[in-house]
């Protein structure tokens, strides 16, 4: 497992600090596909980056990321780099940004898994690609980033990730900029590479393939988890406003937008969601919530609107 527990993450700039992460507490299951979703600028790729020590020096991080009993947030030099090559492989967002376009497909792949016999590297490179959906592998090797699709490039980063065989594969906003035609064709990718490797998290805010992919699932809103547990009981019966919010919005539920803001809120505590929510009360503008269980085992929100019943047991 992966477990995150209480971890912030602030950015800080001459003059300022931005909380970005408010004391994250979450665990990732092994074997299992697990997702993070919600609006842009919630945190969510923050929440992935500082799993593997990637946030920019800027970054102030605090909490625990635990994993075989060590600390990533603790972890450096060559441990770091076992880390990242050989147990939690990432696959970022942009592919074209990721890619370096001076230097062809084949040579990218080689450089990664650092053969012994060139010869036989080409091999399980090719077999790899075949394997990902590419008719031609050797032209694929043969050509640079800006000669291929968008999701041709996914899919070298996906290839990119896997050939070191790693336990967890990380994948960042795996279907931005995609044509929503590829999206379907990508979780069947994305379900076939969790065979193989056995335990992903996907970071979205497609909730698409997020009902597609995710056994797991967590919604995040300004720094905060605010809703946990069975993707299928979540996208089925959310309890958080916020959540039931998000799936509103899809275009075949109506394209219901959550209002920008239903009231003021000043202070340093209380829900996030608070100024956007139909159903607050006053307590959410001055405390902060607990997760407390929703009427399904296996799904938990940090709702108020739970607290009765959770406060009576």
């Amino acid at each position: 497992m992966i477990e995150v527990s209480k971890l912030r993450v602030d950015f800080v700039y001459p003059g300022r600090k931005i909380e970005v992460l408010k004391g994250v507490t979450a665990v990732f299951r092994e074997g299992r596909i697990s997702g993070i979703v919600g609006e842009s600028g919630c945190g969510k790729s923050v929440l992935g980056t500082a799993l593997l020590r990637m946030l920019p020096r800027n970054a102030l991080v605090s909490g625990q990321c635990l994993y075989k009993g060590r600390d990533l947030l603790q972890a450096k030099g060559k441990e770091l780099r076992s880390l990242r090559r050989r147990e939690i492989a990432l696959i970022p967002q942009n592919p074209y940004e990721s890619l370096n376009p001076s230097r062809r497909i084949g040579k990218i792949l080689l450089d990664a898994i650092n053969p012994v016999s060139r010869r036989q590297a080409r091999i399980t490179i090719s077999n790899m690609l075949e394997h990902l959906g590419f008719r031609d592998p050797g032209r694929v090797m043969d050509s640079y980033s800006f000669e291929l699709s968008g999701g041709m490039n996914q899919r070298v980063l996906i290839a990119l990730a896997l050939l070191r065989s790693p336990r967890w594969v990380l994948a960042d906003e795996p279907t931005k900029g995609l044509d929503p035609s590829l999206v379907q064709e990508m979780a069947i990718m994305f379900r076939d590479v969790a065979s193989q490797i056995g335990s992903m998290l996907i970071i979205s805010h497609d909730l698409r393939l997020a009902q597609e992919l995710c056994d797991d699932l967590f919604v995040m809103y300004r720094g905060w988890i605010v809703e946990r547990g069975s993707c299928a009981k979540i996208l089925s019966k959310p309890a958080h406003p916020y959540t039931a919010g998000l799936l509103g919005a899809l275009p075949h539920n109506g394209l219901v937008p959550i209002p920008t803001a239903l009231r003021e809120w000043v202070g340093d505590s209380g829900c996030p969601f608070y100024p956007r929510c139909s159903s607050a009360m006053p307590r959410c503008s001055t405390e902060d919530p607990d997760f407390y269980p929703t009427a399904f085992p296996d799904q938990e929100t940090r709702c108020f609107l739970y607290a009765r019943a959770a406060e009576s047991v």
